[in-house]
Order: C-alpha cells, then structure tokens, then sequence
C-alpha cells in the first residue's frame, strides 16, 4: 500500500497487470512492412499508403518515385523536412530524397544536376545528386547559417547569404564558396538579416534582399566591388528576389506589404506587379513569360504574367505542404550562358574565379593574400593556361618624369634593350615609392582601372588604385551611371560615393562613422581626368 499525503489528491488511477493486459499485434504492427504509412482497415487487415509525389508499387507495400530531369521546378519544404519536384506542365507532384536537416532553401546547377541546401541546425551546406546519393557537406558555415543560395553555372561557385545565428545586426554577410569547398570568401558584410540572393552571371553582378534593420535590395559586381542599395524605401521585408535577364529587369517579393514589384537593374522604374494580400509572400522565380511565387499562407505555388500580373491561378496545391520556403527551375534545353572570363579553366585563378562587368577577379579564400599575378594564392600552383589577358601595368602620372623614358620592347627586341626597359620600369617604381612616402596627399590624376577589383582586405599592389578622400572633397570628372544616384565604391570599412554635381564634376564622400582613410576605387567606369592640382585624391601602387 502506498501512503499519500494528505496534501496530495489524486485524480487518476490505472491498473497494470500481465495477466488482463495482454499484448495484442493488429495488422500494423512493425508499420505492417509498409515502406511509408499503414493504416489498419478493420480486423486484420490493413492498406499501405505513399507519401505525396510516391507511387505504391504492384505488391502492396513498396513505394516508388520517379525522378524528373528537366521541366520541372524543385522546392523544398521548411517544416517536412522534405523535396518535391512539379512538372511544369501539368503541376504533377514527384516526392525526392529527405535532405539531412531541415533546409529553408533549395539551389540546383544546371551543369551536372547536383543539388545544394543548407542545414539550419547544423549551420551547413550540403550537396547531392537528384537521386539523393553521393551526399556530402560541402561548407560548414560556423556561427552562421545559409539562409539562401545561388550557383554560379560557369565556375559552379555556391553564392549564399550567411545569417548571424545570435541575430546580432551588422554580422551576417554575403559569401561564396567554390563548389569543393575548398575556398570560402566573404564578399559582402555588415549585413543585418540577408535572405535571398541573386545572379546574373554574363553581366557578372549579384543582387541580395536584407529584410533586417534598415531593409533593402543591394547590388554589386560579383566580385563584391562596386556595392550599393538600390531600393531601400517603402520595403518592409524582402523576400525573394528573381532576374528577368531578357527584360533587364529585377523582381522582389515583400512579405511585410504582400506585393511584387520589380525595377530595372538599376533600381528605377519601380512598379507594383502582384498583390496577395495576407499571403506573407516567399520565394519567386521567373520563367519565359510566367513569375511563380510561394507564400507561408499558401500550400502551394501561384503561376501569373509576368508583364502585368494577371491570369493568377495555382500550378499545384497540397493540404500536405507546409512551408514552401524556396524553390528552382530546371528549364528544359535551356543552353548555359556563354563567359568569357570565367568558363574556361577557371580564368586562369588558382581558387576562386569571380565575374564582373568587365572582366574577371581572382580572389582566395579568407585571410590568404593573392600574388603579384593577381591569379594565384599563396600556396596554390598557377595555372598553366591563360583564357583572359591581364591588363597593361597602370603607372601614375605622379611617376612620370621628363627625364626618365620608359622602353616596352617586343619579344622579337634584343635582350639589352629589354634588359634596359626593366630597369627603367623598377627605377620608376622606386622614385613613385619614395616620392609616395614623403608626401601622400600630392597626386595629380586619378587613373581608370580597367581590369581588377581590390579586395576587402590586402588587395594586390600594383594594379590596385586607392584615393584618400576627405570629406566632402569635389573633383572634376564624368558621372559613372546612374546618373541620379549616389555610386558606392567597397572598401574594408566604409563606401565611398559618388555623386554628381554642377558641371562636369563629380563629388566624393566618406562616410562619417568610418575612419579609414584610404579608399580603393576598384574600377571605375569612366576614367577621371586630371583634377588640375587637387589634392584630394593620391594614387597609390
């Protein structure tokens, strides 16, 4: 007998006993060698049932999936843990593989079908075929984990936007990472709460949604150079964000107003496409000429025009479906972009191969400096075959001297005259160095760099231009585009901007949190003239 207190009141009671509480086995009984669910339909019968997007096999128990290579869109399920894949066509669902962790993001490459999401909990990024075999972790992303990510088709590189776990604002950033894992660089920081990122890989520029303090659409070169805010009013929580790359136009979904609007690559032209009101809208992707979106208060993936927004219907819909967080397109024959910088051998980079507007950027994983080659990193091998021409040696005008001449001698030139000339280039360099130390702040032109982007920290020496800006400093020159808004230039610590003015002048200005006084103007898109004495700007090699 056991002795309660009288404290105590008891308001239930059970009786355990082997004798009247026999084990009974109904049909389901060890999931009644089911593959997925058993359900007991009486008696000792029972029926096995598939999971949505499986087919249950001719014996009864088995459940089967096919995979679909192309026409079709791949989306994953946040809350189940789960991918699907829809035709496109007729929006008939085909169940996939459980991805390890519950992934709030899904990004496919073209090239070879290898699939990329990232673990939430385990704050990792992970790869396999559609099939689900050769798993692997390709990145582990440490305090942070990838919210959304995007793949380059030409170097296969992983774009993502790395949030700060602890929600500390100010953070998180925008990284890549090569498809091996082998080389991580931060590209864009001081980010407060970034989602989705974009690419537009044959112009060699990048878009990324913030919907954290001080919400915005950023964009920049895919090298991370030339950053700057191109919507930063009247948004409230950037969502998706989808290229129409035959249009030139960038589409976003706010989940705070429940529009979608879109604006040119610039960020002008604003207009409001799409309203679904209490959708709290998601991801968005387009296609020819449709724009497919998802919403946490949909189960399913909304189809409309993309010119205007109308003929809005549902492609599919499930009660099984949870949170259709993100999402892709496997297009049918769709030929991969041609590159120039950066398909072939890699562009010649010993790690990282970055496209811009222009050109190409070598750069090397975090804290790994780049060698004078401005290809290889330090403990890399250098490639042997070159696919892009680096640019002329760019020698400031604060070095010339009537006394000196430079020689540039042809191969088919006699080894005394070449002999000479490097000389003549190694004793220039000595007197700018020199002249550079003793005054910092007399330079007379700022120079056009046509062919690399400084990097956020310990850019090449040599083709790398810095200016040191003080505040509000005006110099004379051509507005790059566009001409009505302010054009930020990265550096470690600060932007600098430049905006035009009266006449044909263009004005500099440092932010005033930021202390650091040198500035690298990593390739500008206009050359700037002499500034006729100013000595605001000095270039340094």
């Amino acid at each position: 007998m056991v002795s309660v207190p009288s404290s105590e009141q008891i308001v239930d009671l059970d009786i355990v006993d082997n004798y009247f509480q026999k084990e009974t086995r109904g049909a389901c009984f060890e999931n009644g060698n089911c593959d997925h669910y058993c359900v007991e339909t009486g008696g000792a019968t029972r029926e096995c049932r598939c999971e949505l997007g499986f087919d249950l096999q001719e014996d009864g128990q088995t459940c089967r999936t096919e995979i679909l290579r192309s026409n079709h869109i791949l989306v994953t399920d946040l809350i189940a843990g789960r991918f699907y894949q829809v035709h496109l066509k007729n929006g008939r669902v085909r169940g996939m593989f459980h991805p390890k962790g519950q992934s709030p993001t899904v990004a496919l490459n073209p090239g070879n079908s290898l699939v990329y999401w990232s673990d939430l909990s385990n704050r990792e990024i992970l790869s396999s075929f559609l099939n689900g075999t050769e798993m692997k972790t390709v990145l582990s992303t440490g305090i942070h984990f990838a919210d959304r990510l995007a793949v380059d088709p030409a170097t296969g590189n992983i774009f993502f936007s790395a949030v700060d776990a602890g929600g500390v604002n100010g953070s998180s950033y925008i990284g890549v990472v090569t498809s091996d894992g082998r080389s991580k660089k931060n590209l864009i920081p001081r980010l407060n709460a970034p989602r989705a990122v974009a690419l537009h890989s044959a112009k060699g520029i990048m878009f990324w949604s913030d919907h954290g303090f001080g919400a915005h659409i950023g964009r920049a070169n895919m090298d991370g150079s030339q950053r700057q805010n191109i919507v930063t009013t009247d948004i409230k929580y950037p969502n998706g964000i989808a290229i129409d790359v035959d249009e030139e136009q960038l589409f976003w979904t706010d989940g705070g107003r429940n529009v979608i609007e879109r604006c040119t690559l610039f960020g002008f032209g604003r207009q409001v496409i799409v309203s679904d009101v209490n959708a709290n809208l998601l991801a968005i992707v387009i296609h020819e000429e449709k724009l497919y979106y998802t919403a946490w208060n949909k189960r399913g993936i909304t189809v409309v025009n993309k010119a205007d927004g109308s003929n809005k219907h549902l492609l599919m819909e499930s009660p099984v479906f949870a949170e259709l967080s993100d999402f892709v397109i496997m297009q049918p024959n769709k030929p991969l972009p041609e590159y120039n910088a950066c398909s072939a051998n890699n562009g010649d980079c010993s790690a990282l191969c970055l496209p811009t507007p222009t050109s190409r950027t070598c750069a090397c994983p975090d804290s790994v400096v780049l060698g004078s080659d401005h290809k290889t990193c330090d403990g890399d091998t250098p490639r042997t075959t070159s696919t892009t021409s680096s640019p002329p040696p760019i020698i400031p005008d604060e070095a010339k001297s009537d006394n000196i001449v430079v020689i540039i001698a042809s191969a088919t030139s006699s080894g005394v005259i070449v002999v000479v000339g490097l000389v003549v280039v190694i004793v220039v360099v000595l007197i700018f160095r020199l002249r550079k130390k003793n005054n910092r702040r007399t330079a007379q032109t700022v120079l056009y760099n046509p062919g690399y982007a400084t990097g956020p920290s310990n850019p090449p020496r040599g083709d790398s231009l810095y200016c040191t800006i003080n505040d509000d400093q005006t110099m004379p020159g051509t507005a790059p585009p566009p001409y009505n808004a302010p054009y930020p230039f990265q550096s470690t610590h600060d932007s600098v901007y430049l905006t035009p003015t009266s006449g044909n002048s263009v004005k500099f200005t440092r932010p005033e949190e930021s202390d650091d006084n040198y500035v690298p103007l990593s390739r500008l898109p206009v050359p700037l003239p002499p500034n006729n004495g100013d000595t605001s700007s000095n270039v340094v090699p």
